[in-house]
């Protein structure tokens, strides 16, 4: 009785062992099987890339996924990483960023090995491809490339010297083969350029279409707003601004009232226009990249001259009226969008201001114009001051350069006498040969004429050296021992004279001594102010406001705070200014 209770409690141990034996080996089989999943157990890198966005990498993927399960590795054990547009012929950021991100991705994960669908997509240009092999080497991670097929390391983690040589062999083909196909598809597309066929890309010109066998044509077709074609509006739009009685502008309005519109129904734009009145494509060619591209021409030749002669004349005017004539020029830049101000007639404002006021877009919403005297007038104050000083001071930095001047003339001076030292010992020489009859008379003549032009040549130039020499002291005295308060005085009025001279000058030193000035909205003292910002190269930043909405005191001159109080200033256009 005792022995039989005794095997069944046997029996129940060992069936209860061996069901928890059980659950461990499936446990740690799913274990497995879920870091699998999840990607911690992965073994291999795939590397995927295109170089435009367009192409597929679905039938690359999987050529290399059968490939890498050869060599042992399971889908669930391979890794990938793509990128679309990533051009190895180029170098393009993007493909520079796959690279770092191949790298990165190795060693913050211990993965010891990549596979290739092919070598070139890794890179197209053999410095990259070596790059990236040395970097495989120096990290024992092992490279499986199936076109062309080998395995970079050995057993032991070292590089395979036969791999190696194949390796560069591919790399230098590689390179030899991108160049091959891109020179065919320039020869393709030069064909296809000539023949008036379509080369491909994102969108077709406007005023042409593609028809069923690929051909670019005029697009005929009344798809556009009022029930016209493309053909129809660039006619329309050369012969309006042909007439001469349209600038870009009006000519945009006119057209935009009437609603007609871009393709798509897209509203126009100056860009639009511009760019569709410059287009040699519609008189019968397009010159691009040194390729002629031909096509059905859809104006005369003379109506495209004509509008050529209209527009140049528009810019012969604009040119001769506002060249050179503001201070601030490409100075500005606008607090709120950071585009640059430009002048207009009385004003400087935002270039995305004014387009948004052309173009009704709102991507500039919180800048103002400001006056263009008021804010030349005050900018040329600054830089006269800067500029005024900057010569005053000049004085010991202009002695420790011309002291440092004249120690290198005179180190080239000291080299110039080791020369004529050396020509010396020629000319002993050249006599010691002739006397012992080793130089015959012509020979003897020729060698003492060369000698003689050589000692000619460093004393002239030792006597350059020594009159620029004299020409450091000299201005180092007086330097040093001149009247500094009455050179001073002089450079001060010299300055202020410049403001009622030569504009490019006066360009020149605002130019010199500001960078940039930024122009942006606040609010000081319960009042809406500009807040203008000047940024000098190396006397810091200004900082000005300016209220457009100012009244004048009684003597109407420029108002400065200073030490807690307004101070008339003289002489600048009366406006009233804070410093913060």
């Amino acid at each position: 009785m005792m022995f039989t209770r005794i095997t069944t409690y046997s029996n129940k141990l060992i069936t209860l062992f061996c069901s928890i034996v059980s659950c461990v080996y499936l446990c740690g089989t799913n274990l497995v099987k879920t870091f699998k999943t999840l990607g911690i157990m992965k073994r291999i890198l795939a590397i995927v890339r295109a170089s435009t966005e367009r192409q597929e990498t679905e039938t690359q993927k999987r050529e290399l996924f059968q490939y890498l399960n050869r060599f042992g590795f399971s889908d669930d054990e391979i890794e990938v990483i793509e990128s679309a547009g990533a051009s190895a012929r180029k170098a393009n950021t993007k493909y520079k960023l796959f690279l770092e991100t191949i790298k990165s991705t190795l060693l913050e994960k211990g993965i010891k090995a990549v596979g290739l669908w092919s070598l070139d997509r890794l890179g197209r240009q053999e410095s990259y491809l070596h790059q990236m092999k040395e970097f495989f080497v120096e990290n024992h991670i092992q490279c499986i490339c199936k076109i062309p097929e080998f395995v970079l390391l050995k057993e032991d983690g070292t590089e395979d010297p036969n791999t190696g040589l194949t390796f560069s062999v591919f790399a230098a083909m590689v390179k030899m083969n991108t160049d091959d196909i891109f020179e065919k598809t320039k020869r393709g597309k030069r064909r296809n350029s000539e023949n008036k066929k379509f080369n491909g890309g994102s969108t077709i010109k406007f005023g042409y279409k593609i028809d069923e066998n690929k051909y670019v044509v005029p697009n005929h077709e009344k798809t556009l707003a009022n029930d016209i074609s493309e053909v129809e509006m660039v006619q329309m739009v050369f012969n309006k601004y042909a007439s001469g009685k349209y600038s870009l502008s009006t000519l945009r309005n006119e057209l935009d009232s009437l609603g007609y519109k871009q393709r798509n129904n897209k509203p126009l734009t100056i860009r639009f226009l511009f760019q569709m009145l410059s287009d040699t494509s519609f008189i019968g060619y397009k010159n691009k990249d040194g390729v002629n591209r031909n096509f059905d021409p859809i104006i005369e030749k003379e109506l495209f001259d004509k509008v050529q002669a209209v527009k140049n004349g528009f810019r012969k005017t604009a040119t001769l009226e506002h060249k050179h004539q503001h201070l601030c020029t490409k100075l500005i830049k606008c607090g709120c969008c950071g585009y640059h101000y430009t002048p207009t007639d009385r004003q400087y404002i935002c270039i995305s201001k004014l387009n948004d006021r052309i173009n009704k877009t709102h991507n500039c919403t919180d800048s103002k114009s400001i006056s263009l005297q008021i804010m030349d007038d005050v900018v040329w104050y600054f830089a006269r001051r800067i500029h005024t000083h900057y010569l005053q001071n000049l004085d010991k930095q202009s002695v420790a350069e011309y002291e440092k001047e004249k120690q290198i003339l005179l180190q080239k001076q000291n080299e110039i006498e080791s020369k004529l030292e050396k020509v010396e010992v020629k000319r002993k020489r050249a006599v010691k040969t002739y006397n012992d009859g080793d130089f015959s008379d012509e020979e003897y003549n020729e060698r003492m004429a060369q000698i003689k032009s050589e000692k000619q040549t460093l004393e002239e130039q030792n006597k350059v050296y020594e009159r620029q020499i004299q020409e450091k002291v000299k201005d180092i005295d007086n330097l040093l021992n001149g009247d500094s308060r009455l050179r001073n005085m002089y450079i001060d009025s010299q300055v202020y004279q410049m403001g009622f001279g030569d504009f490019q000058q006066k360009r020149e030193i605002v130019t010199q001594h500001i960078e940039y000035i930024t122009i942006s909205n606040t609010t000081h003292e319960d009042r809406n102010k500009q807040l203008i910002e000047i940024k000098t190269f190396k006397n810091g930043t200004i900082k000005l406001l300016y209220d457009c909405f100012y009244r004048y005191n009684e003597e109407k001159k420029l108002l400065i705070w200073r030490k807690d109080k307004w101070e008339s200033f003289k002489g600048i256009y009366p406006i009233k200014i804070k410093f913060l």
